[in-house]
């Protein structure tokens, strides 16, 4: 789908990090999921980095399948923009049903002391999450992001949390076509208003299972 990869020299390569976690007992493997019918045994989490296409259905669904068996999961899905429209990407329906909303949209931030050039998309992120997974940044930590979307917990479920959020000032802009270098950005009324979420992270029960940590957890990230 056009994710970044782990092939040395490639476009997109990850292989610098892929050779660095090596250190850490972490090895990556590239796996096709397009007729598969399920994530390799040995694997312990699957990191969906960047696509530029979408993936189908039931792509999307053996992956959410895989968590609710007890994997784990990191989709990083980046706001693939063509003719002034963001992308589907397929995962939008599966993550719905465990709680997460994937927009199709482009965060600005409008806060000037976080913004890292004129341009709104291009922002450092200051306010985090309680979870385990950004606790360490809530004192002084900063994560710098250029072109993100909107990723939000929907609904009640006390289980789906927000890591990462915007300013109040910051808002996600639904008609991308509006976007024009150079202008101020403004919010319209389609338009997903601040503190924006830009990632998401749950844990899933296994089925017919009453304890919901048995499940895998899954984090989605507006961003790679």
């Amino acid at each position: 789908h056009g994710e970044w990869n782990l092939e040395e020299g490639g476009e997109r390569s990850l292989f610098s990090l892929k050779t660095g976690l090596r250190h850490d007992n972490i090895d990556w493997q590239a796996f096709e999921t397009l007729g598969s019918k399920a994530v390799p045994k040995e694997c312990d989490a699957v990191f969906v980095a960047g696509p530029l296409r979408a993936f189908s259905e039931p792509e999307a669904r053996l992956l959410v399948d895989y968590v609710r068996g007890g994997g784990n999961l990191l989709l990083a899905l980046d706001p693939v923009i063509e003719r002034d429209e963001v992308g589907a990407t397929g995962f939008e329906g599966p993550l719905r049903e465990i709680g997460i909303r994937l927009d199709r949209d482009l965060v600005l931030e409008l806060d000037k002391e976080r913004l890292l050039s004129p341009n709104a998309a291009e922002f450092a992120i200051t306010d985090f999450g309680a979870h385990e997974t950004t606790r360490p940044l809530q004192n002084a930590g900063k994560v710098f992001t250029v072109l993100a979307r909107s990723v939000t917990p929907s609904g009640s479920d006390p289980n789906v949390e927000s890591l990462l959020r915007t300013s109040p000032q910051g808002f996600g802009e639904t008609a991308v076509a509006d976007v024009k270098q150079g202008s101020e950005p403004q919010r319209g009324p389609g338009d997903i208003e601040g503190p924006v979420s830009l990632a998401v992270v749950t844990q899933l029960g296994k089925p017919d299972s009453g304890d919901k940590r048995a499940g895998g957890r899954v984090i989605v990230v507006g961003d790679s």
